[in-house]
């Protein structure tokens, strides 16, 4: 099911994919506890999301993404959208 939404996804230039499609797809691997998926598929699906479509991340997601997520840049990016939910 995975492969398949995936490669539905992958037909869509990543300018153009909606971002909660993206994050809806990585919440379902977290869901079936597809551990091998999201290591291999994560990072570069959400290092193609423009700043706006990261903050519609949770901070329930920043806390398993964080743990998959090995760039830098991506987890300032996580970092950043945990602390603006936590001050509001």
């Amino acid at each position: 099911m995975l492969t398949t939404a995936l490669e539905l996804l992958q037909q869509v230039s990543p300018v153009n994919r909606p971002a909660h499609t993206v994050i809806d797809l990585l919440r379902l691997a977290q869901d079936l506890d597809a551990v091998d998926w999201l290591a291999e598929h994560a990072e570069p699906l959400l290092s193609v999301l423009p700043p706006d479509g990261l903050l519609r991340l949770r901070p329930t997601d920043i806390s398993w993404l964080r743990s998959i997520v090995h760039n830098e840049s991506l987890l300032a990016d996580l970092d950043r959208i945990r602390s603006r939910w936590h001050r509001t």
